[in-house]
């Protein structure tokens, strides 16, 4: 039993720890209660981005990469993996910014795009476009942030994102921190959305928990099935349970529901993660 309420314990605080990293910016939100004028200006930088881009694909400062036509592809193929989280490195920040800085915009209307053809659809924020790509199942595979926080633990987190054509959405994270002896599932559901053309929306209203038990005799984990609760009515009732429903019910809020979006296409999405001056990256599997 003892045993039990520490794995519980320990669940809650590496639940937190990720639920303050979506709360805080999904990695990506912004407030909008404490700094109303946030969104505002977000939207307007990248308004000039788009429109500095339009008007000539070349940079007069070495700072900025020169335009290419593949640097989606040569991103994806600086990644070790297709499906999970990738390590951080200074190679690949910058391909991603190269990435954003080249992209070509289409409206959702006549939206095509390829791994050779970076072509971010226009106002990827807009419910429009958000209709258009955004349902599925999505994977992180790329988040500076993330790595960091798996380091930490001295082991790995997998996170996905499953997009209805209804507007709901659950997302499973999958940690695994030797360090902490913890391993498991964490899962939020709700509903997600537009705010104007280039910030999106996130409500989360539920949150759950699959722990996979430590024997600290033997050091082994307890038999479990490698796979999430599915959802909340899935999970036995106990103590644990309502632990962390009532934390996550804390950390759902308001004013930490939205978030620019940088770059969207049929099968991958660049989130901006102001607060750590970083992003997101995740692309749909399926």
């Amino acid at each position: 039993m003892w045993t039990k309420s520490k794995q519980a314990i320990m669940t809650l605080y590496i639940m937190t720890m990720l639920l303050l990293k979506s709360t805080t910016t999904h990695g990506f939100f912004v407030s909008t209660t404490r700094h109303p004028q946030t969104i505002q200006r977000r939207t307007q930088q990248i308004q000039h981005v788009e429109m500095t881009m339009s008007s000539s694909t070349t940079a007069s400062n070495d700072s900025i990469p020169t335009f290419t036509n593949n640097d989606k592809e040569t991103f994806l193929n600086s990644l070790e993996h297709d499906n999970k989280l990738n390590k951080h490195t200074n190679e690949r920040s910058f391909l991603l910014r190269k990435l954003l800085y080249n992209k070509q915009v289409q409206p959702s209307s006549t939206f095509t795009s390829s791994p050779s053809s970076p072509n971010s659809i226009q106002n990827p924020g807009s419910l429009e476009s958000i209709q258009t790509v955004a349902s599925g199942l999505w994977k992180v595979i790329y988040a500076p942030h993330m790595t960091t926080m798996a380091n930490i633990g001295g082991g790995e987190l997998d996170v996905q994102y499953d997009l209805k054509n209804d507007f709901t959405m659950t997302s499973h994270a999958r940690y695994d921190f030797p360090f902490f002896k913890q391993k498991g599932y964490l899962s939020v559901s709700g509903t997600y959305g537009s705010v104007n053309e280039l910030v999106c929306r996130v409500d989360f209203d539920q949150a759950w928990f699959k722990p996979f038990y430590i024997d600290e005799e033997d050091g082994k984990m307890t038999e479990e099935e490698d796979v999430p609760y599915a959802s909340i009515e899935q999970v036995p009732d106990s103590i644990g349970k309502s632990i962390i429903t009532n934390v996550g019910n804390l950390m759902f809020l308001e004013s930490v529901s939205v978030f620019p979006v940088s770059y969207m296409d049929d099968d991958l999405c660049v989130f901006d993660f102001e607060l750590l001056g970083t992003r997101i990256v995740a692309r749909k599997i399926k």
